[in-house]
């Protein structure tokens, strides 16, 4: 039995266009009647269903869950138009455990996961955690985010920011897992060719000036510090693009909120440099 409604010869109450935003807005603020609000009507249908997956979650792990089944089946069903228009955020969770010295496979293949990538084009946000192999950089290759939130072991394999992925972002909050990355790290040098880079956030002050001088276009540098000492480095620096933070374990909490629509450090930073310059004066400490 078909359970969805033909409604196309009931004269509706509203105009269609705000038909559809209220029922947009209502699946943003009551998610769970999303199951509900998709059997209204066909029309409705078409308007929510993409909202299911404006957000998708991929974690290569040693099993598929059920989200990921569901995920999988979406992907190969729905018509190849959908998921470029509909997903907009990402996080991809690369991590794999060991018991006894043994690495358990990854029950995702490369060729899966370079499907699931390219089905999503239009990936403007993303978040990469976990292990980033070289060898997974090409999979990535039809994705050209704006904002990247990248913890990764990327220390013994320095990224190449040269790469085609990169060079749209504009926002970039780029971090290291187990160690951080030091001053010497030469993955920062090839951060110039970034062309389109005006955010970064990055982990103590003592890469500060490197990044300074090598990225002109920067307008905000998120730094977040350990200690006093580092705050007296950085107000050492003098230059009014840098904002300080001193908490660095908000990372996930703040792209959730941006996934979800509110305002994160970004929107914060902005604010405070903008505060900082209208007011005339050097600003350079911002304690979350």
């Amino acid at each position: 039995m078909d359970l969805l409604v033909d409604a196309s010869n009931i004269e509706p109450f509203f105009s269609l266009q705000l038909e559809r935003e209220i029922f947009e807005i209502t699946t943003r603020l009551h998610p769970k009647m999303i199951p509900t609000l998709l059997r209204v009507a066909r029309r409705v249908l078409g308007w929510i269903e993409p909202l299911l997956y404006t957000f998708l979650r991929i974690e290569v792990g040693e099993t598929k869950d059920a989200y990921a089944g569901a995920l999988w089946h979406a992907l190969a069903s729905k018509p190849l138009d959908f998921f470029p228009n509909a997903a907009r955020k990402m996080i991809f969770s690369n991590w794999s455990s060991e018991f006894f010295g043994q690495r358990k496979k990854n029950v995702w293949s490369d060729p899966e996961l370079e499907h699931m990538f390219r089905m999503c084009p239009g990936i403007t946000d993303l978040f990469i955690t976990g292990e980033l192999q070289k060898s997974l950089l090409p999979l990535f290759e039809t994705m050209q985010p704006i904002r990247l939130t990248m913890g990764a072991n990327i220390v013994e394999e320095p990224l190449d920011f040269g790469f085609l992925f990169f060079l749209r972002l504009t926002h970039f909050h780029l971090f290291g897992l187990g160690n951080s990355l030091p001053a010497d790290w030469p993955g920062w040098r090839t951060l110039s060719r970034l062309p389109a880079l005006t955010h970064l956030v990055v982990a103590g002050a003592g890469v500060g000036p490197l990044l300074l001088a090598n990225l002109p276009r920067l307008r905000v540098i998120v730094l977040y510090i350990k200690d006093r000492t580092e705050v007296e480095e950085v107000e050492r620096m003098r230059d009014p693009r840098i904002v300080v933070v001193n908490k660095s374990d908000k990372f996930m909490a703040d792209w959730n909120l941006r996934a979800q629509g509110s305002d994160d450090a970004w929107v914060h930073a902005d604010a405070f440099i903008s505060r900082a310059v209208w007011q005339g004066r050097m600003a350079d400490i911002w304690k979350s």
